[in-house]
């Protein structure tokens, strides 16, 4: 036997009962190497070595010897004819033919070649036999048998499986992946991992393992039908079971099943493989749990979809519930869910006391105290996420509003702003009045992390934050309020302690924790629906949005008042105007952010009394409607992005605060678990200085000397607003951004719902959705542009009307692209402006303009230079970094030159000639820190499809060829390649001319 740790045991299938697994050796030139066969045979008496089919009790699986000199890909770097190949493969070291597959990606090419002969998506073992590869199959137990009625049919003899996989190579000659010579299924020899090439001497290694059972006899089936012959007259007698279709998996008549989440709190928990006494949902006795992932029911074909526990402690504030009798910190609530508040509050405190609890009321109870009528010099500053809020907050208070238009500042008395108002607000607020100020920051959490996003210039983000951090370490007093506070306020607060502690005549004060129970939710799912194929993969049917919109429409129908909350701008807007459409008779009232000043929200209790209330996160925090019992039930459409964190969707659970539905509708994509080092501030940092590192080198490439990273990079005020940054989108993957579904089912009650496949209202919804941005687009195209006097007031306060917003929409895009919008008719302006919003045309312009710059050694330099601007005042978390994509796509545009023909306006690219010019760009990308896609190989014009995507571009495709037989073919168009150069002529002239004229790159469309 093997002195390998690998037996044959561990490559092949449990062994039947009275049947064994046989391995030899073989004696060679280097050294005696172990063998065994896909097959189990029978008692055989000591000493002997035979593998033939006269021993052969049932066939284990189907081996596929794999000869690395057989590919024609292998001629570039091992000879032109399969001798000298051979030759050259083994007389080379082990790590050059290793690597020589990683780089040509053999092995992605093996099963591109598998994959279109129908066999099983992965073999069970791959084994690296020093030259090559061995793929193993596993037969199921359901046919292989020497014994014909131990078989499904009785058909799947070893000597049938044999005779028809040779009429398969009889009828394919070019299959060179798989050795002419082995076809002897069930006997066939192949070598044991960690034992050495008999020849070579090279290790025998198992590269893969997957335990995943797949359905072969389907393959047979498919390959007997396909490649019919002349069997004998024995085969004939049973020729109507030869050709048996694959039975398949079990499931109702139309094939269709759904899923939702397992809930351990309302469900039986199984171990894998054991079965439960009725299902939850139906009743039914085919309830059993399938493996670590899911449960199935197979009566009412639904799969119980397993959350892993989450063990991810970021608040690090407080508790979420009370540990011990009355802990510090800890409010009780009354009989209406109110906080019963003390009576003093410390002078720095964080309110994390649960949404609906009545935080705002304890700041109106405060401003009452601070700022009571005869004390002029005191005064309140409340400081909010969004405009929106601000005014809300200023009328609950009972103080000014700091809108940027108006006058109001903090001479002005008590006021209330947004956080990006507060810089102009504050100005020259010091010494004794700070003393006098009570700071409130509502929804602190969220107001912190407009420092990523809204508020993402360089500049006026530190200025910000200073700001902020310089009010709370001087004020008299401060509170931080929000049920969601967490590692962004901790992070804060600790550059608050940092600055009094870095001031010698500053007092570092501690803060407070006030906390409260955590909600609990009842979510109902939408589950979709799929149906399994016959290779055993599930294939969605209808998505949990589209269900989720029919059970809406049928809610709709049957006289509801519903509250929906929709996180896309323009989903949100489009699902409204189909609801206004098919429904007219309804009050359907919209909140969403605005384009315009002239248009206000209203968030009062009366302006939120509808029919129908679609929001999304421009009402989504701080406003709370209280009417009892008015809405039926509160529906949450996540859609498919997973744009959402656990922050908003929670939020937006707590805007309708009395629905006679405590169970929350909710659909959307229920996604991995993310807990890796996206999650880290430290594992933020580190990602963004290697993509620093990165444009540097690509920087100093082209201009030696020249510095990506800045010195305000690296001052100390932006090290500080860096970090938070860094801790800002770490807390978001954190809480569930991306896999917003997952978190939400961990923390909170899930059950299962039904939706409703009403195909012509979701159809509806998607078109209103598109119409609404494609109407924008062309509102855009036809304004006319702004004078630089109105675009400085209106970048300063706002757009007064929706028209001259969309004008100034218009001149910003003009003083990006130049011509190449300006100059363009009404329709291309309007297809310009969509794809800026929805595509990313922007940052795409400018790397393609980059590309273009790297014909000369100077063009390079201003191309570097460019760069270099664009991030002088970035942090470290926002640099964004250009260059090592255009070089790529550089590097792609220059193989195409030499690799692909120009015919017709067209540069058709093949499977061949796409995989050489991956090889081209590969060493390019390995630089820009960008991996390869998985199937990269197997599938190359999906890779070059990302490529060319850097730069905004798509190759196009059409299927040619007689019916059953049409082949895609691909290519790239010149007119979309002269599209792009028209359109970015404007950034390549403002680069070459740099010091002639104003630069304008670095804006942002």
């Amino acid at each position: 036997m093997s002195q390998s740790k690998y037996t044959a045991s561990l490559i092949l299938p449990q062994a039947p009962q009275n049947t064994e697994v046989r391995c030899r050796y073989i004696d060679g030139h280097h050294s005696r190497q172990w063998f065994s066969a896909g097959g189990f045979f029978g008692d055989w008496k000591q000493g002997t070595t035979g593998m033939t089919q006269a021993d052969l009790v049932k066939v284990a699986a189907i081996t596929i010897d794999v000869d690395a000199y057989d590919w024609e890909g292998s001629a570039e770097r091992w000879g032109e004819d399969r001798k000298t190949r051979k030759a050259a493969m083994r007389a080379a070291s082990e790590d050059e033919v290793i690597q020589w597959m990683k780089d040509t990606h053999f092995r992605d090419v093996v099963m591109e070649e598998c994959d279109a002969v129908g066999l099983p998506p992965v073999p069970n073992r791959t084994i690296y036999t020093g030259h090559g590869l061995c793929l193993i199959y596993f037969v199921g137990d359901n046919i292989g048998w020497a014994d014909a009625e131990k078989n499904e049919g009785g058909a799947w003899t070893p000597a049938h499986m044999k005779a028809v996989i040779k009429r398969f190579h009889g009828h394919n000659e070019d299959l060179w992946w798989w050795d002419s010579s082995a076809k002897d299924v069930g006997t066939r020899l192949f070598p044991l991992p960690k034992g050495f090439h008999r020849d070579t001497g090279k290790t025998v290694r198992l590269i893969d393992s997957c335990d995943e059972q797949y359905d072969i006899k389907g393959w047979l089936d498919g390959i007997e039908k396909q490649y019919p012959g002349n069997p004998a007259p024995k085969a004939s007698k049973r020729k109507s079971s030869v050709g048996k279709k694959a039975k398949a998996p079990t499931t109702t008549d139309s094939g269709i099943w759904s899923y939702c989440v397992h809930n351990p709190d309302e469900h039986p928990v199984l171990a894998v493989g054991e079965k439960g006494d009725g299902c939850p949902l139906c009743g039914g006795s085919g309830y059993k749990r399938i493996c670590d992932e899911h449960y199935s029911c197979f009566s009412c074909q639904t799969q119980f979809k397993v959350i892993p526990k989450i063990s991810l402690d970021f608040t690090g504030l407080a508790s979420a519930a009370p540990a011990q009798e009355d802990p510090p910190g800890y409010i009780h609530l009354d009989d209406k869910g109110h906080a019963l508040w003390p009576d003093e509050t410390p002078d720095r405190l964080v309110n994390k006391a649960r949404t609906g609890t009545g935080k705002t009321h304890l700041m109106e109870r405060e401003k009452k105290a601070w700022a009571a009528p005869g004390f002029f010099h005191k005064r309140v500053i409340a400081v909010a996420p969004t405009i929106a809020l601000a005014g809300n907050l200023a009328d609950r208070l009972g103080i000014a509003h700091g809108e940027a238009q108006s006058k109001v500042d903090w001479r002005s008395g008590s006021f209330a702003c947004c956080f990006a108002s507060l810089v102009t607000k504050t100005y020259g607020l010091c010494g004794p009045n700070l003393k006098a100020t009570y700071l409130m920051v509502d929804e602190c959490e969220s107001t912190l992390s407009q420092l990523v996003g809204l508020i993402n210039d360089g500049e006026k983000a530190r200025e910000t934050y200073n700001i902020l951090v310089n009010l709370c370490a001087r004020a008299g007093k401060v509170m931080l309020a929000d049920a969601n506070a967490g590692p962004i306020t901790l992070r804060f607060i600790e550059d608050v302690k940092a600055a009094q502690e870095k001031n010698e005549q500053m007092e570092v004060i501690d803060w407070d924790v006030w906390y409260t129970d955590a909600h609990k939710h009842t979510f109902e799912f939408i589950s979709p629906t799929f149906r399994v194929n016959k290779e055993g993969v599930e294939v969605q049917v209808r998505s949990s949005d589209h269900m989720h919109k029919g059970r809406v429409f049928e809610a709709l129908s049957d006289g509801k008042r519903l509250a929906i909350y929709i996180p896309g701008h323009d989903a949100a807007k489009g699902f409204a105007k189909a609801v206004s459409d098919r429904f007219s008779h309804l009050n359907v009232q919209l909140r969403v952010r605005n384009n315009s000043n002239d248009q206000k929200n209203d968030l009062s209790q009366a302006g939120l009394t509808a029919d129908v209330l679609i929001f999304n996160n421009a009402m989504n925090t701080g406003v709370s409607y209280d009417v009892v019992d008015h809405y039926d039930e509160v529906h949450l459409l996540l859609g498919r992005g997973n744009v959402s964190d656990s922050i908003h969707i929670e939020q937006a659970v707590h805007r309708i605060r009395h629905p006679k539905s405590k169970t929350f509708i909710i659909s959307g994509t229920v996604s991995p678990v993310i807990n890796d080092w996206r999650c880290t501030p430290e594992g933020q940092v580190k990602a963004a200085k290697a993509k620093l590192k990165v444009g540097q080198k690509a920087t100093t490439s082209m201009k030696a000397g020249l510095s990506l990273a800045a010195d305000w990079m690296w001052e100390d005020s932006s090290k500080r607003l860096a970090a938070i940054q860094a801790t800002i989108l770490a807390s978001r993957y954190a809480r569930g951004y991306r896999w917003a579904m997952t978190y939400l089912a961990a923390h909170h009650t899930f059950t299962t719902g039904k939706g409703v496949d009403e195909v012509t209202f979701a159809q509806e919804t998607r078109e209103a959705r598109d119409e609404v941005a494609r109407q924008e687009a062309q509102d855009i195209a036809s304004a006319l542009p702004l004078d630089e006097v109105t675009m400085a007031k209106v970048e300063h306060r706002g757009a007064d009307t929706e028209d001259e917003y969309f004008s100034y929409r218009a001149t910003k895009l003009g003083q990006v692209f130049g011509d190449g919008f300006t100059a363009q008719d009404t329709a291309e302006k309007a297809v310009i402006a969509y794809e800026v919003k929805r595509k990313r045309l922007t940052q795409k312009a400018r790397v393609f303009a980059l590309s273009r710059m790297f014909d000369t050694d100077e063009n390079k330099a201003l191309a570097a230079e460019a760069e270099a601007r664009l991030n002088s005042r970035s942090t470290v978390i926002t640099a964004k970094v250009n260059l090592p994509s255009a070089r790529v796509l550089d590097a792609l545009f220059r193989a195409i030159s030499t690799t692909c023909a120009l015919v017709d306006g067209r540069w058709a690219i093949d499977a061949t000639q796409a995989r050489k010019l991956l090889n081209a760009v590969a060493p390019m990308m390995k630089e820009a820190g960008k991996e390869m896609r998985a199937d990269a190989y197997a599938r190359p014009h999906r890779q070059l499809q990302t490529i060319f995507g850097l730069g905004g571009l798509s190759m196009r495709s059409r299927r040619l060829g007689p019916q059953g037989a049409r082949v895609r073919h691909f290519w790239l168009a010149v007119s979309d390649v002269e599209r792009m150069i028209r359109l970015t002529d404007a950034y390549v002239d403002r680069w070459k001319n740099h010091g002639k004229e104003v630069d304008i790159s670095s804006l942002v469309a």
